[in-house]
């Protein structure tokens, strides 16, 4: 089954925690055990799993990313968000997640996150899930 929820970003460049809309979801589709698939259908944004406590850990991250793939730079893309599409790129589209006892299964520290790259925008979050044991 799929559903999916929104996300309106508000900068170029920012991190959001979805995990706690994910959560609803679960909770929404009485989902006890089973996959979650997450997946953003957009080329200048991703989803990530790491650190969901300190925010810092996040300035970071896309601080190196954009000293890697610098937003100004000489790219042959002509639509000027090169460096959104290189970072997405390298970070990627999708994660699985594991919902047991109607819960996300998640390290203490973890947090799942939509990264935006060439925003402000309106970003559509699909989220496929399979049941590995039945409602009670």
């Amino acid at each position: 089954m799929i559903k999916h929820i929104s996300v309106t970003t508000t900068q170029r460049i920012e991190c959001i925690n979805i995990l706690d809309q994910l959560q609803r979801l679960v909770e929404e589709i009485k989902l006890k055990d089973g996959i979650l698939l997450v997946y953003v259908p957009h080329t200048t944004c991703a989803i990530t799993i790491n650190e969901g406590c300190d925010p810092t850990v996040f300035q970071d991250i896309l601080f190196k990313l954009t000293d890697v793939f610098p937003v100004d730079d000489t790219y042959v893309h002509p639509e000027g968000n090169s460096d959104a599409h290189l970072k997405a790129a390298l970070m990627g589209n999708q994660r699985f997640m594991f919902v047991h006892d109607g819960q996300i299964v998640k390290g203490t520290w973890e947090s799942i996150f939509l990264l935006e790259f060439d925003g402000p925008r309106t970003r559509r979050i699909f989220v496929h899930y399979i049941r590995t044991r039945e409602k009670e």
